[in-house]
């Protein structure tokens, strides 16, 4: 019989490098490989707000799940997924609802086998920039402005000003400010903040933003090289995932060099049956 398994928090960096040195296949590297950095700054937060699960124990394939608060990942190098379906059955929710982030469209068709229903599906373009073409970029902020890291008193104004927003936004926007790397543009003057970029658990950019009355000033070209370059610098490819429709921001990231290479979904998803595991 099937059953659901952990998996121990020394077997993540030999499941993370299944995925290794394949763009195909980024989106999960990444996402381990920051598991297992966050584990080094916090075991304890990991721990608690973490969860990968494999099937019967074995991840020799590259199958498993993982479920941050209200985001669920899941991925397999198993062209059959057969095991990821069976994987998945096996979930149980302990919240009405929650999102299937970042699915591989070749990932998608396993959610339809599922005792779950599907409340919204946000289809997106996967942009990629490779490292040696951002350390080609000129990260030079305009005249009277500096770009630096986002400063911990502005977390609040990102939230505040974030117009996709949901109930744990906040404390994702503090996850990955305390974790991952940030861009911000702020003015030499008052130090007033004007723009800022964050990186999601698989180093995607996320919540990139600059202010409605700052627009128009190259700004976000301003914040897209210098966190394209920041990643570089430590060998790291770029990439962005925008919705489908949000043409100004596929335009921003064409005119700086990245590249549609895939198409990932978001898709809410909540059991068919009301039920809720306890656990």
């Amino acid at each position: 019989m099937d059953k659901l398994e952990p998996i121990p928090a020394k077997s993540v960096s030999s499941l993370r490098d299944l995925y290794k040195n394949s763009t195909k296949n980024v989106l999960p590297y990444n996402l381990l490989d920051n598991y297992v950095r966050y584990r080094t700054i916090d075991s304890t937060f990991v721990d608690e707000n973490f969860q990968i699960m494999c099937l019967n124990g074995d991840w020799s394939d590259g199958t498993f799940y993982l479920l941050n608060d209200n985001e669920l990942f899941f991925y397999t190098l198993n062209e059959d997924q057969g095991r990821l379906r069976r994987l998945l059955a096996l979930f149980q929710f302990n919240q009405p609802s929650l999102y299937a982030s970042y699915t591989y469209l070749r990932h998608l068709s396993v959610l339809d086998t599922l005792p779950w229903r599907k409340i919204a599906v946000e289809s997106t373009k996967f942009y990629h920039l490779p490292s040696w073409k951002a350390l080609l970029m000129d990260t030079k902020a305009p005249d009277g402005l500096h770009v630096t890291s986002l400063k911990a008193k502005d977390l609040d104004l990102t939230y505040e000003l974030y117009p996709y927003k949901h109930e744990v936004s906040f404390s994702h926007f503090q996850m990955f400010h305390r974790f991952n790397k940030t861009v911000a543009v702020y003015d030499d003057t008052n130090e007033e903040l004007l723009g800022w970029c964050f990186l999601r658990q698989s180093n995607a950019f996320t919540a990139l933003q600059v202010r409605k009355e700052h627009r128009r000033r190259g700004l976000g070209s301003v914040l897209v090289r210098n966190m394209a370059k920041l990643l570089a610098q430590e060998g790291k490819d770029s990439f962005a995932i925008v919705v489908d429709g949000n043409k100004a921001s596929a335009k921003l990231f064409k005119s700086e060099g990245f590249e549609c290479i895939d198409r990932v979904f978001n898709v809410q998803v909540a059991p068919k049956s009301k039920i809720l595991s306890k656990l």
